[in-house]
Protein backbone atom coordinates (compact mmCIF):
# COMPACT_ATOMS: atom_id res chain seq x y z
CA UNK A 1 0.00 0.00 0.00
CA UNK A 2 1.43 3.40 -1.01
CA UNK A 3 2.47 5.72 1.78
CA UNK A 4 1.36 9.35 1.87
CA UNK A 5 3.34 12.39 3.05
CA UNK A 6 1.63 13.74 6.22
CA UNK A 7 2.34 17.33 5.18
CA UNK A 8 1.43 17.70 1.51
CA UNK A 9 -0.37 14.41 0.75
CA UNK A 10 1.98 13.41 -2.08
CA UNK A 11 3.25 9.82 -2.47
CA UNK A 12 6.46 8.69 -0.75
CA UNK A 13 9.14 6.86 -2.68
CA UNK A 14 10.49 3.44 -1.73
CA UNK A 15 12.98 5.05 0.66
CA UNK A 16 10.26 6.92 2.53
CA UNK A 17 11.05 10.36 1.05
CA UNK A 18 8.30 12.67 -0.18
CA UNK A 19 8.48 13.21 -3.93
CA UNK A 20 7.09 16.72 -3.42
CA UNK A 21 8.61 18.01 -0.14
CA UNK A 22 11.84 16.01 -0.53
CA UNK A 23 11.82 15.35 3.22
CA UNK A 24 12.11 11.89 4.78
CA UNK A 25 9.04 10.58 6.58
CA UNK A 26 11.25 9.83 9.59
CA UNK A 27 11.63 13.57 10.18
CA UNK A 28 7.87 14.01 10.45
CA UNK A 29 7.63 10.98 12.69
CA UNK A 30 10.21 12.45 15.08
CA UNK A 31 8.37 15.78 15.13
CA UNK A 32 5.11 13.93 15.86
CA UNK A 33 6.76 12.02 18.72
CA UNK A 34 8.09 15.23 20.27
CA UNK A 35 4.63 16.81 19.97
CA UNK A 36 3.08 13.83 21.78
CA UNK A 37 5.73 14.04 24.52
CA UNK A 38 4.86 17.69 25.10
CA UNK A 39 1.15 16.75 25.16
CA UNK A 40 1.83 14.10 27.84
CA UNK A 41 3.82 16.61 29.91
CA UNK A 42 0.99 19.12 29.53
CA UNK A 43 -1.49 16.47 30.66
CA UNK A 44 0.58 15.88 33.79
CA UNK A 45 0.62 19.63 34.44
CA UNK A 46 -3.17 19.63 34.20
CA UNK A 47 -3.40 16.77 36.71
CA UNK A 48 -1.50 18.83 39.31
CA UNK A 49 -3.44 21.99 38.32
CA UNK A 50 -0.41 23.82 36.92
CA UNK A 51 -2.62 25.24 34.18
CA UNK A 52 -0.18 27.99 33.15
CA UNK A 53 2.51 25.38 32.65
CA UNK A 54 0.04 23.19 30.76
CA UNK A 55 -0.90 26.03 28.40
CA UNK A 56 2.77 26.66 27.60
CA UNK A 57 3.51 22.97 26.89
CA UNK A 58 0.33 22.36 24.88
CA UNK A 59 0.95 25.44 22.72
CA UNK A 60 4.44 24.10 21.98
CA UNK A 61 2.93 20.70 21.18
CA UNK A 62 0.52 22.04 18.54
CA UNK A 63 3.22 24.33 17.17
CA UNK A 64 5.26 21.21 16.37
CA UNK A 65 2.27 19.28 15.04
CA UNK A 66 -0.81 21.35 14.23
CA UNK A 67 -2.76 18.09 13.70
CA UNK A 68 -2.25 16.91 17.29
CA UNK A 69 -5.99 16.92 17.97
CA UNK A 70 -5.72 15.65 21.55
CA UNK A 71 -3.32 18.45 22.51
CA UNK A 72 -5.47 21.09 20.82
CA UNK A 73 -8.69 19.87 22.47
CA UNK A 74 -7.04 19.69 25.90
CA UNK A 75 -5.65 23.22 25.41
CA UNK A 76 -9.21 24.40 24.77
CA UNK A 77 -10.41 22.77 28.00
CA UNK A 78 -7.60 24.45 29.96
CA UNK A 79 -8.48 27.85 28.51
CA UNK A 80 -12.11 27.16 29.40
CA UNK A 81 -11.05 26.31 32.97
CA UNK A 82 -9.33 29.67 33.53
CA UNK A 83 -12.24 31.65 32.08
CA UNK A 84 -10.89 32.16 28.54
CA UNK A 85 -13.76 30.83 26.38
CA UNK A 86 -12.82 32.65 23.19
CA UNK A 87 -9.35 31.10 23.25
CA UNK A 88 -10.96 27.71 23.92
CA UNK A 89 -13.26 28.02 20.92
CA UNK A 90 -10.38 29.14 18.73
CA UNK A 91 -8.60 25.84 19.39
CA UNK A 92 -11.75 23.76 18.96
CA UNK A 93 -12.73 25.42 15.68
CA UNK A 94 -9.25 24.71 14.27
CA UNK A 95 -9.51 21.15 15.63
CA UNK A 96 -12.87 20.65 13.92
CA UNK A 97 -11.52 21.92 10.60
CA UNK A 98 -8.56 19.57 10.82
CA UNK A 99 -10.66 16.54 11.80
CA UNK A 100 -14.44 16.84 11.55
CA UNK A 101 -15.30 13.18 12.24
CA UNK A 102 -15.22 11.64 15.76
CA UNK A 103 -13.74 14.81 17.24
CA UNK A 104 -14.54 15.60 20.87
CA UNK A 105 -14.20 19.33 20.15
CA UNK A 106 -17.45 19.23 18.15
CA UNK A 107 -19.29 17.89 21.19
CA UNK A 108 -17.66 20.46 23.47
CA UNK A 109 -18.87 23.34 21.29
CA UNK A 110 -22.36 21.88 20.92
CA UNK A 111 -22.77 21.41 24.68
CA UNK A 112 -21.69 24.99 25.37
CA UNK A 113 -23.88 26.55 22.70
CA UNK A 114 -26.91 24.62 23.96
CA UNK A 115 -26.61 26.02 27.51
CA UNK A 116 -28.08 29.47 26.90
CA UNK A 117 -28.60 30.34 30.59
CA UNK A 118 -24.90 30.16 31.41
CA UNK A 119 -23.98 31.84 28.14
CA UNK A 120 -26.07 34.83 29.16
CA UNK A 121 -24.42 34.89 32.60
CA UNK A 122 -20.95 34.80 31.15
CA UNK A 123 -21.79 37.39 28.53
CA UNK A 124 -22.81 39.72 31.37
CA UNK A 125 -19.61 38.80 33.19
CA UNK A 126 -17.47 39.91 30.25
CA UNK A 127 -19.42 43.16 29.86
CA UNK A 128 -18.95 43.92 33.56
CA UNK A 129 -15.25 43.00 33.38
CA UNK A 130 -14.71 45.41 30.46
CA UNK A 131 -16.57 48.12 32.39
CA UNK A 132 -14.35 47.42 35.40
CA UNK A 133 -11.28 48.02 33.22
CA UNK A 134 -12.75 51.38 32.21
CA UNK A 135 -13.31 52.27 35.88
CA UNK A 136 -9.73 51.29 36.75
CA UNK A 137 -8.37 53.50 33.95
CA UNK A 138 -10.55 56.32 35.29
CA UNK A 139 -9.16 55.62 38.81
CA UNK A 140 -12.69 54.87 40.08
CA UNK A 141 -11.43 51.90 42.10
CA UNK A 142 -14.54 51.57 44.29
CA UNK A 143 -16.77 51.22 41.21
CA UNK A 144 -14.33 48.75 39.68
CA UNK A 145 -14.48 46.59 42.82
CA UNK A 146 -18.28 46.48 42.68
CA UNK A 147 -18.18 45.40 39.02
CA UNK A 148 -15.48 42.76 39.59
CA UNK A 149 -17.34 41.22 42.52
CA UNK A 150 -20.33 40.85 40.21
CA UNK A 151 -18.07 39.32 37.54
CA UNK A 152 -16.73 36.53 39.77
CA UNK A 153 -20.21 35.77 41.06
CA UNK A 154 -21.24 35.14 37.43
CA UNK A 155 -18.01 33.36 36.43
CA UNK A 156 -16.22 31.90 39.50
CA UNK A 157 -13.24 30.71 37.40
CA UNK A 158 -12.36 34.01 35.72
CA UNK A 159 -8.72 34.26 36.92
CA UNK A 160 -8.10 37.62 35.25
CA UNK A 161 -11.03 39.12 37.14
CA UNK A 162 -9.71 37.77 40.48
CA UNK A 163 -6.24 39.20 39.82
CA UNK A 164 -7.64 42.61 38.88
CA UNK A 165 -9.89 42.59 41.96
CA UNK A 166 -6.89 41.69 44.15
CA UNK A 167 -4.96 44.60 42.64
CA UNK A 168 -7.87 46.93 43.41
CA UNK A 169 -7.95 45.70 47.02
CA UNK A 170 -4.19 46.30 47.30
CA UNK A 171 -4.71 49.83 46.01
CA UNK A 172 -7.38 50.33 48.69
CA UNK A 173 -5.03 48.81 51.34
CA UNK A 174 -7.39 45.88 51.96
CA UNK A 175 -4.63 43.28 52.04
CA UNK A 176 -6.62 40.42 53.59
CA UNK A 177 -9.22 40.61 50.83
CA UNK A 178 -6.46 40.78 48.21
CA UNK A 179 -4.83 37.64 49.65
CA UNK A 180 -8.15 35.84 49.60
CA UNK A 181 -8.67 36.53 45.89
CA UNK A 182 -5.11 35.57 45.00
CA UNK A 183 -5.48 32.31 46.91
CA UNK A 184 -8.61 31.63 44.85
CA UNK A 185 -6.62 32.12 41.63
CA UNK A 186 -3.89 29.77 42.85
CA UNK A 187 -6.51 27.18 43.77
CA UNK A 188 -7.61 27.22 40.12
CA UNK A 189 -4.10 27.48 38.63
CA UNK A 190 -1.35 26.54 41.07
CA UNK A 191 1.34 28.27 39.04
CA UNK A 192 -0.50 31.43 37.91
CA UNK A 193 2.33 33.90 37.27
CA UNK A 194 0.45 37.14 38.04
CA UNK A 195 -1.08 35.81 41.26
CA UNK A 196 2.28 34.54 42.50
CA UNK A 197 3.95 37.90 41.77
CA UNK A 198 1.26 39.69 43.77
CA UNK A 199 1.69 37.18 46.62
CA UNK A 200 5.46 37.74 46.67
CA UNK A 201 4.88 41.47 46.82
CA UNK A 202 2.46 41.09 49.74
CA UNK A 203 5.04 39.01 51.62
CA UNK A 204 7.75 41.60 50.95
CA UNK A 205 5.45 44.26 52.43
CA UNK A 206 5.12 42.29 55.66
CA UNK A 207 1.77 40.60 55.01
CA UNK A 208 2.08 36.85 55.77
CA UNK A 209 0.52 34.62 53.13
CA UNK A 210 -1.05 31.28 53.99
CA UNK A 211 -1.11 28.27 51.67
CA UNK A 212 -4.02 28.33 49.26
CA UNK A 213 -6.96 26.03 49.72
CA UNK A 214 -7.09 23.00 47.41
CA UNK A 215 -9.92 22.77 44.90
CA UNK A 216 -12.71 20.31 45.52
CA UNK A 217 -13.19 17.87 42.66
CA UNK A 218 -16.43 18.01 40.68
CA UNK A 219 -17.93 15.42 38.36
CA UNK A 220 -18.91 17.90 35.65
CA UNK A 221 -18.39 21.53 34.66
CA UNK A 222 -21.26 23.89 33.99
CA UNK A 223 -21.66 22.59 30.45
CA UNK A 224 -21.18 18.89 31.19
CA UNK A 225 -17.63 19.04 29.76
CA UNK A 226 -14.68 17.12 31.27
CA UNK A 227 -13.67 19.01 34.42
CA UNK A 228 -10.09 19.84 35.39
CA UNK A 229 -10.98 19.81 39.07
CA UNK A 230 -12.83 23.09 39.06
CA UNK A 231 -15.78 24.00 36.86
CA UNK A 232 -15.29 26.67 34.23
CA UNK A 233 -17.72 28.96 32.46
CA UNK A 234 -17.50 30.68 29.10
CA UNK A 235 -19.23 33.09 26.75
CA UNK A 236 -19.75 32.48 23.09
CA UNK A 237 -19.27 34.29 19.80
CA UNK A 238 -23.01 35.04 19.42
CA UNK A 239 -23.03 36.92 22.71
CA UNK A 240 -19.88 38.76 21.73
CA UNK A 241 -21.44 39.83 18.45
CA UNK A 242 -24.65 40.93 20.21
CA UNK A 243 -22.51 43.17 22.39
CA UNK A 244 -20.67 44.50 19.34
CA UNK A 245 -24.00 45.19 17.64
CA UNK A 246 -25.03 47.39 20.57
CA UNK A 247 -21.86 49.46 20.13
CA UNK A 248 -22.46 49.81 16.41
CA UNK A 249 -26.06 50.79 17.09
CA UNK A 250 -24.92 53.62 19.35
CA UNK A 251 -22.55 54.84 16.62
CA UNK A 252 -25.34 54.78 14.04
CA UNK A 253 -27.64 56.66 16.40
CA UNK A 254 -25.09 59.47 16.71
CA UNK A 255 -24.58 59.57 12.96
CA UNK A 256 -28.33 59.75 12.32
CA UNK A 257 -28.69 62.58 14.83
CA UNK A 258 -25.98 64.55 13.03
CA UNK A 259 -27.62 63.77 9.71
CA UNK A 260 -30.90 65.28 10.87
CA UNK A 261 -29.45 68.32 12.68
CA UNK A 262 -26.95 69.53 10.09
CA UNK A 263 -29.49 70.28 7.31
CA UNK A 264 -31.45 72.57 9.63
CA UNK A 265 -28.22 74.38 10.54
CA UNK A 266 -27.45 74.87 6.84
CA UNK A 267 -30.93 76.31 6.24
CA UNK A 268 -30.53 78.67 9.20
CA UNK A 269 -27.18 79.94 7.91
CA UNK A 270 -28.61 80.54 4.42
CA UNK A 271 -31.46 82.57 5.93
CA UNK A 272 -28.90 84.70 7.75
CA UNK A 273 -27.07 85.32 4.46
CA UNK A 274 -30.24 86.48 2.75
CA UNK A 275 -31.02 88.81 5.65
CA UNK A 276 -27.48 90.24 5.54
CA UNK A 277 -27.72 90.92 1.80
CA UNK A 278 -31.10 92.68 2.25
CA UNK A 279 -29.57 94.91 4.88
CA UNK A 280 -26.75 95.83 2.49
CA UNK A 281 -29.24 96.78 -0.27
CA UNK A 282 -31.25 98.92 2.15
CA UNK A 283 -28.18 100.79 3.30
CA UNK A 284 -26.85 101.65 -0.20
CA UNK A 285 -28.89 104.92 -0.15
CA UNK A 286 -26.47 106.42 2.31
CA UNK A 287 -23.11 105.32 0.83
CA UNK A 288 -20.85 107.74 2.71
CA UNK A 289 -22.07 106.52 6.13
CA UNK A 290 -22.59 102.85 5.44
CA UNK A 291 -19.46 101.86 3.46
CA UNK A 292 -17.78 100.42 6.53
CA UNK A 293 -20.97 98.54 7.47
CA UNK A 294 -21.24 97.08 3.95
CA UNK A 295 -17.65 95.81 4.16
CA UNK A 296 -18.43 94.25 7.53
CA UNK A 297 -21.51 92.56 6.10
CA UNK A 298 -19.49 91.17 3.18
CA UNK A 299 -16.95 89.72 5.61
CA UNK A 300 -19.81 88.13 7.56
CA UNK A 301 -21.21 86.59 4.39
CA UNK A 302 -17.78 85.20 3.44
CA UNK A 303 -17.37 83.70 6.92
CA UNK A 304 -20.87 82.21 6.76
CA UNK A 305 -20.19 80.68 3.35
CA UNK A 306 -17.08 79.07 4.81
CA UNK A 307 -19.15 77.70 7.67
CA UNK A 308 -21.68 76.31 5.17
CA UNK A 309 -18.89 74.57 3.23
CA UNK A 310 -17.57 73.11 6.49
CA UNK A 311 -21.02 71.91 7.54
CA UNK A 312 -21.61 70.42 4.08
CA UNK A 313 -18.38 68.47 4.37
CA UNK A 314 -19.38 67.25 7.84
CA UNK A 315 -22.78 66.23 6.50
CA UNK A 316 -21.18 64.17 3.72
CA UNK A 317 -18.85 62.53 6.24
CA UNK A 318 -21.74 61.64 8.55
CA UNK A 319 -23.74 60.26 5.64
CA UNK A 320 -20.75 58.09 4.71
CA UNK A 321 -20.38 56.95 8.33
CA UNK A 322 -24.04 56.03 8.43
CA UNK A 323 -23.73 53.94 5.25
CA UNK A 324 -20.61 52.17 6.52
CA UNK A 325 -22.20 51.43 9.91
CA UNK A 326 -25.31 50.01 8.22
CA UNK A 327 -23.09 47.67 6.21
CA UNK A 328 -21.38 46.57 9.42
CA UNK A 329 -24.71 45.69 11.04
CA UNK A 330 -25.72 43.76 7.92
CA UNK A 331 -22.41 41.86 8.06
CA UNK A 332 -23.04 40.98 11.70
CA UNK A 333 -26.51 39.72 10.84
CA UNK A 334 -25.18 37.58 7.98
CA UNK A 335 -22.48 36.10 10.20
CA UNK A 336 -24.95 35.19 12.93
CA UNK A 337 -27.04 33.47 10.20
CA UNK A 338 -23.99 31.28 9.36
CA UNK A 339 -23.36 33.20 6.14
CA UNK A 340 -19.73 33.97 6.89
CA UNK A 341 -18.60 34.36 3.26
CA UNK A 342 -21.35 36.91 2.47
CA UNK A 343 -20.48 38.73 5.72
CA UNK A 344 -16.81 38.92 4.75
CA UNK A 345 -17.67 40.23 1.27
CA UNK A 346 -19.81 42.97 2.81
CA UNK A 347 -17.03 43.90 5.26
CA UNK A 348 -14.73 44.36 2.25
CA UNK A 349 -16.94 47.20 1.03
CA UNK A 350 -16.47 49.11 4.30
CA UNK A 351 -13.85 51.87 4.35
CA UNK A 352 -12.38 51.86 7.92
CA UNK A 353 -11.04 55.42 7.53
CA UNK A 354 -14.65 56.66 7.10
CA UNK A 355 -15.73 55.26 10.49
CA UNK A 356 -15.72 57.04 13.82
CA UNK A 357 -13.09 56.06 16.38
CA UNK A 358 -15.43 53.90 18.47
CA UNK A 359 -17.00 52.25 15.42
CA UNK A 360 -13.53 51.57 13.97
CA UNK A 361 -12.66 49.58 17.10
CA UNK A 362 -15.84 47.53 16.70
CA UNK A 363 -15.11 46.99 13.00
CA UNK A 364 -11.63 45.70 13.86
CA UNK A 365 -13.04 43.20 16.38
CA UNK A 366 -15.63 41.93 13.88
CA UNK A 367 -13.07 41.65 11.07
CA UNK A 368 -10.67 39.75 13.36
CA UNK A 369 -13.39 37.20 13.98
CA UNK A 370 -14.89 36.84 10.48
CA UNK A 371 -11.93 37.11 8.09
CA UNK A 372 -9.72 34.36 9.67
CA UNK A 373 -12.65 31.92 9.84
CA UNK A 374 -13.65 32.51 6.19
CA UNK A 375 -10.00 32.36 5.09
CA UNK A 376 -9.41 29.02 6.84
CA UNK A 377 -12.57 27.48 5.36
CA UNK A 378 -11.64 28.80 1.90
CA UNK A 379 -8.11 27.43 2.19
CA UNK A 380 -9.30 23.99 3.28
CA UNK A 381 -11.82 23.80 0.41
CA UNK A 382 -9.31 25.16 -2.11
CA UNK A 383 -6.69 22.64 -1.01
CA UNK A 384 -9.20 19.78 -1.32
CA UNK A 385 -10.15 20.95 -4.83
CA UNK A 386 -6.49 21.17 -5.80
CA UNK A 387 -5.70 17.70 -4.45
CA UNK A 388 -8.64 16.28 -6.43
CA UNK A 389 -7.56 17.98 -9.66
CA UNK A 390 -10.40 20.57 -9.63
CA UNK A 391 -8.04 23.46 -10.35
CA UNK A 392 -10.69 25.87 -11.68
CA UNK A 393 -12.71 25.37 -8.45
CA UNK A 394 -9.60 25.70 -6.28
CA UNK A 395 -8.59 29.14 -7.63
CA UNK A 396 -11.41 31.34 -6.18
CA UNK A 397 -11.17 29.68 -2.74
CA UNK A 398 -7.37 30.01 -2.56
CA UNK A 399 -7.60 33.65 -3.74
CA UNK A 400 -10.17 34.32 -0.99
CA UNK A 401 -8.00 32.62 1.66
CA UNK A 402 -5.00 34.81 0.84
CA UNK A 403 -7.04 38.00 0.45
CA UNK A 404 -8.62 37.67 3.92
CA UNK A 405 -5.62 36.34 5.86
CA UNK A 406 -2.04 37.18 4.88
CA UNK A 407 -0.30 36.43 8.19
CA UNK A 408 -1.75 33.06 9.17
CA UNK A 409 0.03 29.71 9.18
CA UNK A 410 -1.64 28.70 5.89
CA UNK A 411 -1.21 32.01 3.99
CA UNK A 412 1.98 31.04 2.17
CA UNK A 413 0.53 27.64 1.23
CA UNK A 414 -2.62 29.32 -0.14
CA UNK A 415 -0.46 31.36 -2.54
CA UNK A 416 1.61 28.30 -3.45
CA UNK A 417 -1.38 26.11 -4.33
CA UNK A 418 -2.95 29.06 -6.19
CA UNK A 419 0.20 29.34 -8.32
CA UNK A 420 0.20 25.57 -8.85
CA UNK A 421 -3.45 25.71 -10.00
CA UNK A 422 -2.65 28.41 -12.56
CA UNK A 423 0.39 26.38 -13.61
CA UNK A 424 -1.64 23.19 -14.09
CA UNK A 425 -4.17 25.12 -16.22
CA UNK A 426 -1.31 26.56 -18.36
CA UNK A 427 -2.10 30.09 -17.21
CA UNK A 428 1.64 30.69 -17.11
CA UNK A 429 1.69 34.47 -16.68
CA UNK A 430 -0.59 34.27 -13.66
CA UNK A 431 1.45 31.36 -12.31
CA UNK A 432 4.73 33.30 -12.67
CA UNK A 433 3.30 36.38 -10.90
CA UNK A 434 1.85 34.26 -8.07
CA UNK A 435 5.05 32.23 -7.53
CA UNK A 436 7.01 35.51 -7.39
CA UNK A 437 4.49 37.08 -4.99
CA UNK A 438 4.80 34.07 -2.64
CA UNK A 439 8.62 34.18 -2.67
CA UNK A 440 8.64 37.96 -2.03
CA UNK A 441 6.04 37.86 0.75
CA UNK A 442 7.21 34.66 2.47
CA UNK A 443 10.99 34.19 2.10
CA UNK A 444 10.87 31.30 4.60
CA UNK A 445 7.80 29.59 3.14
CA UNK A 446 7.38 25.82 3.42
CA UNK A 447 7.40 25.36 -0.37
CA UNK A 448 10.07 27.95 -1.13
CA UNK A 449 12.34 25.52 -3.01
CA UNK A 450 9.49 24.07 -5.06
CA UNK A 451 8.17 27.51 -5.97
CA UNK A 452 11.67 28.62 -7.01
CA UNK A 453 12.10 25.52 -9.17
CA UNK A 454 8.71 25.90 -10.90
CA UNK A 455 9.26 29.64 -11.42
CA UNK A 456 12.66 29.01 -13.02
CA UNK A 457 11.16 26.37 -15.33
CA UNK A 458 8.49 28.80 -16.50
CA UNK A 459 10.77 31.80 -16.98
CA UNK A 460 13.46 29.74 -18.78
CA UNK A 461 10.86 28.77 -21.35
Amino acid sequence: MAKICPKCGELLDTQGICEHCHVAIEVYKKIGIESKKLYNLGLKKVEIRDLSGAIDLLNKSIKLDKRNIKARNLLGLVYLEIGEPIMAFKQWVISKNLEAVDNEAVGYMDQIQNNQIHLDKLNNAIKKYNQALVFVNQKSIDLAIIQLRAVISLNPNFTKAYCLLALCYIHENQMDKAKSKLQKVLSIDHNHDTARKYMIWLQSEGHPVEAFEEVKEKDQGYFGLPTLGHSAKVTMNNSMFQFSAVLVGVGIGLAVMAFLVLPSMLSSQKSKNIEALNQVNALEANQSILVSQVESMEATILQTDTQIDTLSTELEQNQLQLTQSEKMLMALSLYEDDKAIEAAQLLEEIEPSALSESTSVTYAKIAQSIFPEVALEAYNQGYRDYRNGRFEDAIPNLERAYKYEKDNYFSDEALYYLARSYHRLNKNELAINTYQKMLDAYPNANFKNDATRFLKALTDN
